[in-house]
C-alpha cells in the first residue's frame, strides 16, 4: 500500500524590519534654546554594516547598530514647543526605515531664568495663556524669596530654597485687580513681588517688597 505524506513549510522572513520608535525617557540638558533626547528604536535581522540614522526636527544622529531595541539620543534638538516627527533608517539599507509622526511635543525655552531677564507678560492680560516650563532654570545668587512660616500663608512659603525659578513681570493697570490663574495643575511657590528696578530686587538689596 503506498502512503502519502504531506510536508507544509513555514518559511520566516528574514528581511530588515525596523519595528518601532518611542521616547526613552524626558528631555534633558535644557539650555541656550535647545534640549537633548534619547529615543528607543526597536529593528529585526539589521544590517550587518553601515549605521542606525536617526532624525527629529531637523537634527540627525549616526549612530553605530548594536542590539535591539537601541537607544540613540540627539542633541542641539530646538525648545520651541513644537510637535516633533522622528524617523530612523540604515545607512546600507535605506529601505528599511520607520517613521512616527507628532511623536511628542517639545520643551518650550524660557529665557526668564533670572530677575532682570523677566518675561513681560503685560499685554497678556486678559489675554492667551503663557506656555512655559523650568527645566534646567537654577536659583541666581541672592533671589529674593519668602520666609518659610508655614504652608498656604500669605507672605511665607512652604520651603524657604528658591531652586529651579523662572521670572515674569507685568505692570498692573490704573485700577482694578489681577489673578493669575494656571491653566493645569502644577506643584509649584509662587511669590508676587514690587520692584521699580529689577537690579534692586534682591535679598541683598531690599528694594523688592
Amino acid at each position: 500500500m503506498n502512503s502519502l505524506i504531506n510536508f507544509a513549510y513555514g518559511f520566516c522572513s528574514t528581511d530588515c524590519a525596523l519595528q518601532g520608535i518611542q521616547l526613552s525617557g524626558g528631555p534633558t540638558n535644557l539650555v541656550g534654546g535647545t534640549y537633548s533626547q534619547s529615543f528607543l528604536v526597536s529593528y529585526a535581522f539589521s544590517p550587518a554594516t553601515g549605521t542606525l540614522d536617526v532624525t527629529a526636527a531637523g537634527v540627525a544622529v549616526s549612530a553605530s547598530i548594536a542590539t535591539s531595541p537601541q537607544v540613540v539620543t540627539l542633541t542641539g534638538l530646538p525648545a520651541n514647543g513644537q510637535s516633533v516627527d522622528v524617523t530612523a533608517s540604515f545607512s546600507s539599507n535605506s529601505t528599511c526605515n520607520a517613521s512616527i509622526t507628532n511623536l511628542y511635543q517639545a520643551p518650550e525655552f524660557c529665557n526668564n531664568d533670572d530677575v532682570c531677564s523677566a518675561l513681560d507678560i503685560t499685554n497678556k492680560i486678559n489675554g492667551a495663556a503663557v506656555s512655559c516650563n523650568n527645566i534646567g532654570a537654577t536659583a541666581q545668587m541672592g533671589e529674593p524669596k519668602p520666609n518659610s512660616v508655614g504652608c498656604y500663608v500669605q507672605n511665607g512659603w512652604c520651603d524657604n530654597a528658591a531652586t529651579q525659578t523662572v521670572w515674569f513681570k507685568f505692570t498692573t493697570p490704573a485700577s482694578g485687580s489681577i489673578d493669575l490663574d494656571f491653566t493645569s495643575p502644577i506643584d509649584l511657590q509662587m511669590a508676587l513681588w514690587e520692584a521699580n528696578d529689577c537690579h534692586r530686587c534682591s535679598a541683598a538689596i531690599p528694594g523688592c517688597w
